[in-house]
């Protein structure tokens, strides 16, 4: 047998095998249809979904930002003149009252200077008494008794300047709170302004923080606020007294301030808090899953459910929280929506509830 006949042989078979590869595709050798079988292609069964019945809440609007615990009070505990420590007379951290002494500094050089003009006054004053009762009579001139009554005058001013820096000398507390940690020793040479501690005042606590700039006239004295401290168990709640007259030109935020009760004393200055401040309250709001919100090219959409069918609504919405969000405009208190199955769904498509929320 030549060789062209055994390529045209060749030939021929793969011709055969590939003609029937494409005839089973197309589905000539499928066996008939036996007779009364049903014919069309097989209908498939609804995809069974959860879905949701909306309902109106009440919805509270809030604004979480961050802040800082600031004591109500806090001052620098300084001298205001010159001299060496005698005595401290309070322990760090610990608590004082109102006008209760903290440092003694050295005043003996002080008292006696005031000693000094002391008894020069009471000669000036003597002086004054003869030349008063001699200018009556004529022995001394006007101008003789002037003389004396202005010295009586300059050393009775001397004696009330030294008693003033003779009881600066005495360093109290100017209202009661809590002493920080003391700069200073018994012994310790003091200048005026240099800081010696500082006094704070804790309860209540200032709460300082800042808004965006759209909140300035929704926001401010009388408005309630909650927070959080870390490392402080609980919530705690103030409200805000004062708030800053202009607006951050560089972060574009408004400051307030809030006071809360800190009877206990766990609120430290400097605390980070965590704010939520309530910016209104929406007694019918509409309120569903924020998973059956579908985001399309055109807006937002959600599948409903009507009948067993699929039915699509565009909706607008508005406050978003951690698992729900507000339907501004597209649905009605009452309308069913899909939950699950929204990539499979299509507007029309039969589907059956396996749970309604």
């Amino acid at each position: 047998m030549s060789s062209n006949l055994i390529r045209i042989i060749a030939f021929s078979a793969v011709g055969l095998l590939l003609l029937f590869l494409i005839l089973q595709r197309v589905g000539i050798f499928e066996p008939k249809s036996e007779p009364g079988a049903a014919s069309g292609p097989s209908t498939a069964p609804p995809l069974p979904v959860s879905a949701f019945v909306v309902k109106p809440v009440s919805l509270t609007e809030r604004l979480s930002v961050s802040g800082t615990v600031l004591p109500d009070e806090s001052v620098e505990i300084s001298s205001e003149v010159s001299g060496k420590v005698a005595t401290i007379h309070f322990q760090e951290g610990s608590f004082v009252k109102e006008n209760q002494l903290l440092v003694k500094i050295n005043d003996d050089e002080l008292k006696a200077q005031l000693k000094q003009v002391e008894v020069r006054l009471d000669l000036a004053k003597q002086l004054e008494a003869r030349r008063e009762k001699l200018l009556a009579g004529g022995g001394v001139s006007q101008e003789e008794f002037d003389e004396a009554l202005t010295e009586r005058e300059s050393l009775e001013a001397q004696a009330a300047l030294l008693q003033v820096q003779i009881d600066k000398t005495e360093i109290r507390a100017p209202f009661a709170g809590y002493m920080s940690l003391r700069e200073v020793s018994e012994g310790s040479y003091l200048t005026p302004g240099r800081r010696i501690t500082t006094l704070v005042r804790t309860n209540p606590v200032k709460i300082e923080f800042a808004v965006p700039e759209k909140y300035g006239q929704i926001l401010g004295p009388g408005t309630d606020v909650q927070f959080t401290v870390e490392g402080v168990e609980g919530s705690y709640s103030g409200k805000v007294y004062a708030r800053d007259p202009s607006i951050d030109l560089e972060t574009r935020t408004l400051v307030l301030r809030a006071r809360s009760a800190n009877p206990g004393g766990k609120l430290l200055p400097g605390a980070f808090a965590n704010i939520e401040v309530a910016l209104g309250t929406y007694p019918e709001a509409l309120m569903i899953p924020t998973e059956a919100v579908v985001p399309e090219r055109e807006g937002q959409m959600v599948y409903g459910y009507t009948g067993g069918t699929v039915t699509p609504h565009r909706v607008t919405t508005g406050i978003r929280q951690a698992e729900q969000i507000q339907i501004t405009g597209g649905l009605e208190a009452g309308d069913t929506i899909l939950t699950t199955g929204l990539l499979q769904v299509r507007p029309g498509a039969t589907v059956t509830l396996s749970e309604v929320e």
